[in-house]
């Protein structure tokens, strides 16, 4: 095969590669946005700043509930909101009490 046919054909293959890429999605912008896609364009779904916020409101309504009992090797129960000890008896007389 010639060489000229060869890189005409070459030459038409990439310029056929670049039109179909050329209507391709492209990377959404690089900053600290979240992006989705409306409408053929990127848009903004939600700042950075937003996001951070809502993250940080949920990280306090999880740290406003229930939290762990302590770590002491004793155990624990809920007793009318908070952690109370179980104490459990060392000898039951007779009776069961």
């Amino acid at each position: 095969m010639d060489q000229t046919v060869t890189l005409t054909k070459y030459n038409t293959d990439i310029s056929a590669i670049n039109t179909g890429l050329a209507g391709k999605i492209n990377d959404a912008p690089n900053d600290t946005n979240i992006y989705g896609r409306q409408g053929g364009a990127w848009v903004t779904s939600v700042t950075k700043a937003t996001y951070d916020a809502g993250i940080a409101a949920l990280q306090t309504s999880i740290n406003s509930k229930l939290g762990d009992a302590p770590s002491d090797g004793k155990m624990y129960a809920r007793k009318n909101g908070q952690w109370v000890e179980v104490v459990i008896p060392a000898t039951v007389d007779k009776l069961g009490a």
